[in-house]
C-alpha cells in the first residue's frame, strides 16, 4: 500500500525465500467481511499513525505489533526505512481472551523482520 498524500506510513509486506507473502496469504484466506476489518485497521493506522480503539493495536515485543481486529491477528513492525511499516504474518486469534502468540507464527515474524531488515 502506498504511502498516500498526508499518510503517516506506507505499508510493505515481507516475503519469504519463496517469494510467497505471509501476510498477504493470510489476508486472501480471509471471508470479505473479516478482510475488509482487517484492512481498515491497516489504512487507518497508515493514514493517520493511530488507531480509534487502542485495544486493537498492541506491543507484542521489541518493535514487534500486532493489529487485532475481532479474533484476527496481523504481526508487523516499524521499518528502518523512514514512514515505513512491514507487515509479515497473519493468524486467527485461538484459546479465548488471553490467547497467546504461537512459538510458530512469532519465529516466522522475527525472521522475514530481520531478511527484509537485511535487504533495505
Amino acid at each position: 500500500m502506498k504511502r498516500g498524500q498526508g499518510w503517516k506510513f506506507e505499508v510493505h509486506a515481507a516475503e519469504q525465500d519463496s517469494g510467497s507473502c505471509p501476510a498477504l496469504d493470510f489476508l486472501e484466506s480471509l471471508s470479505p467481511y473479516e478482510r475488509v476489518k482487517l484492512d481498515s485497521l491497516i489504512r487507518r493506522f497508515a493514514e493517520t499513525g493511530e488507531v480509534n480503539n487502542k485495544e486493537q493495536i498492541a506491543r507484542v515485543e521489541d518493535n514487534l505489533y500486532e493489529f487485532k481486529p475481532y479474533g484476527l491477528r496481523m504481526l508487523w513492525y516499524y521499518s528502518s526505512v523512514r514512514h515505513r511499516i512491514v507487515l509479515t504474518n497473519g493468524f486467527k486469534k485461538t484459546g479465548g481472551k488471553k490467547g497467546r502468540i504461537k512459538k510458530g507464527d512469532l519465529d516466522t515474524a522475527r525472521f522475514l523482520r530481520n531478511k527484509y531488515e537485511r535487504k533495505v
